[in-house]
């Protein structure tokens, strides 16, 4: 039987929207050839993220409270929301296989209130220098909260499809990418972050590996 692939459901799930769904991988999950996902699917990449991540500061600020937010879902493994410093609204919805935290959905460019949200890019700006006047601009490509259950909702439907795929990769398993899924994702963030100084430990951290 064919399933749809995951970057088909998360395309499903966001056309027509201004929602912007992406999956932090912890395990090495997304290596499965039918859970692949694109570079936009994995980390915030909307106009409005990457102006924030524009500066040293900015970057720094956007991957500290990347990192907190993964630290949570992997300790408790239950979802939750969260408001980053710029006002911009996401859920949190951890993934598990066996009680263990394989990747981590994020349901976000989201606004509970476009006003607040000014007000937060304003001050976050001040101390990040990005620029405030273009982050403005882009709160209107933002999605309209409607309420935590519909998150919610999201994200069991793709928890539970990705839960789909990993059986059947399973029980027909072929052979994935020769590179260790962690060399991999460190490489990637060498090349996305290279205006912030990485370590090998913040990285072994950002992906719960030793």
């Amino acid at each position: 039987m064919a399933y749809l692939t995951l970057e088909n459901l998360i395309d499903i799930l966001c056309v027509g929207s201004k929602l912007h769904i992406c999956v932090h991988d912890v395990s090495g999950i997304l290596s499965i050839p039918s859970l692949s996902l694109p570079l936009s699917y994995k980390m915030h990449d909307t106009a409005f993220c990457m102006i924030a991540k524009g500066t040293a500061k900015g970057l720094k600020q956007c991957l500290k409270n990347k990192d907190a937010a993964n630290l949570k879902a992997i300790k408790h493994g239950v979802p939750f929301d969260v408001v980053c410093p710029y006002g911009i609204y996401e859920y949190v919805y951890p993934i598990k296989i066996n009680e263990t935290v394989k990747c981590i959905l994020y349901i976000g460019n989201i606004t509970k209130d476009k006003g607040e949200t000014e007000d937060a890019i304003a001050s976050t700006s001040e101390f990040t220098r990005v620029n405030s006047e273009q982050l403005k601009k882009h709160v209107a490509e933002t999605e309209n909260y409607v309420d935590q259950e519909r998150y919610r909702l999201i994200g069991q439907l793709v928890e539970n499809h990705i839960l789909t795929l990993y059986s059947s990769f399973k029980a027909n398993p072929i052979r994935t990418q020769d590179t260790h899924w962690l060399v991999t994702y460190m490489k990637r963030d060498i090349e996305n972050y290279y205006s912030c100084s990485l370590s090998v430990q913040d990285e072994a951290n950002r992906y719960f590996t030793n």
